[in-house]
């Protein structure tokens, strides 16, 4: 097991477990020197010697502003990395099967599905985007991490996934998730009327 697994659940014993994909991905990282303790927290960044910061899996993410820890709400998220410099989160989500999806939880407030499982989320990462922000989806990347940075974690998932990565991933849109926000934060409406609706089909391309 992971190190950061053991940091997440240490953090949140209510938790039922990591996707094995996850904790596959941080153990591979964290064998390569990727894993460090900060002032924050464990974080593992995946993009070494990268010029840009790029988002970073970390143990110590909090859902304040979001959720109370006593809340029902509160026990379905489980935030495992920071998607941009601003604050905005990347969190594990148990839908109403306890299926683990992959949430953006954006500063402003805003939350969409961004990947159906632990996997997907793998192949997010390892497209290049500086800042896995909802605005920065639905095209390639414009400033994307060097190939070099890349490569430690994308070589992996194209191994373990037998998969070519895609040059790009899929604009998010309101899905159920952010109806499922928008009810546990008492909001009427959405937190953004110029948000088309979106499935929640993740397409990911498949190895030739």
């Amino acid at each position: 097991m992971s190190t950061m697994t053991n940091q997440l659940l240490a953090l949140r014993p209510d938790w039922p477990g990591i996707p094995i994909e996850l904790d596959r991905a941080w153990s591979h990282l964290e064998e390569l020197g990727l894993g460090t303790m900060s002032t924050t927290g464990y974080i593992i960044d995946p993009y070494p010697d990268s010029d840009a910061a790029g988002p970073y899996f970390s143990a110590n993410l909090s859902l304040e502003g979001w959720f109370h820890e006593d809340s029902v709400a509160y026990t379905r998220v489980l935030p495992i990395a920071e998607a941009a410099g601003e604050g905005s989160l990347i969190a594990l989500w148990l839908d109403d099967e306890k299926n683990a999806r992959v949430i953006l939880l954006e500063s402003e407030g805003s939350g969409f599905l961004i990947a159906n499982d632990a996997s997907e989320l793998l192949v997010l990462f390892s497209i290049g985007y500086a800042e896995l922000l909802s605005h920065n989806l639905g095209s390639s990347p414009i400033e994307p991490i060097s190939p070099e940075a890349l490569e430690p974690l994308r070589s992996w998932v194209e191994s373990e996934f037998a998969m070519t990565i895609p040059d790009s991933w899929p604009a998010p849109g309101r899905d159920e998730f952010s109806a499922w926000l928008d009810r546990e934060l008492g909001r009427e409406e959405p937190i953004s009327e110029d948000v088309p609706d979106s499935s929640t089909e993740m397409p990911i391309n498949e190895a030739p």
